[in-house]
């Protein structure tokens, strides 16, 4: 077995928060929930497979009983790498990369929230400006403040979405 051992920094920390009690993938799934990236159920789930999957096959874990009442045992190893300074310093950049591409996550889920906001605010005022002929000219206004707005929502969007991608491609931190 290798010494070069790849864990997710959320994992180790659900790993280290579920320290002293019986892992089941259902306590792990709960515990990824908390996790913005993955508060979808879903997405939890798909994110403990793999990574009990990556583990397991590393023989960093051990899963025990049948597939419905399975529950996981930490190796001496992975337990080194949980509670060790070693451990720490091994996972420390990576957890910098994802903590920000979380981060950019966040900020593009507000962007996009309020982008959709303004979107209906414009159509709704598109809607105004038939019914109100005599406030056209203030609507109009409102209408050519909120493209302006919803163009600068645009572009931060896409300049968010462009440095994740970034991000993930080149795994490069300045952390």
């Amino acid at each position: 077995m290798s010494n070069d051992f790849r864990i997710n920094s959320w994992m180790k920390k659900i790993l280290i928060e579920l320290q002293g009690k019986t892992l089941t993938r259902q306590s792990l799934i709960e515990k990824a929930t908390l996790i913005p990236k993955y508060s979808e159920p879903k997405q939890a789930k798909m994110f403990v497979s793999r990574n009990v999957h990556a583990l397991t096959k590393q023989g960093l874990l051990f899963a025990r009983g049948k597939i419905k009442q399975r529950t996981y045992e930490l190796s001496p190893s992975l337990k080194d790498i949980l509670f060790s300074v070693a451990g720490q310093k091994i996972s420390e950049k990576r957890e910098c990369l994802e903590n920000e591409i979380d981060d950019l996550i966040l900020d593009e889920r507000k962007v996009t929230a309020e982008l959709k906001i303004l979107l209906s605010e414009i159509e709704t005022y598109q809607e105004f400006h038939q019914r109100f002929p005599s406030k056209k000219h203030e609507i109009s206004s409102l209408i050519d403040s909120g493209r302006e707005r919803s163009a600068t929502l645009y572009g931060r969007l896409n300049a968010i979405r462009n440095v994740i991608k970034l991000s993930e491609q080149s795994g490069h931190s300045q952390c």
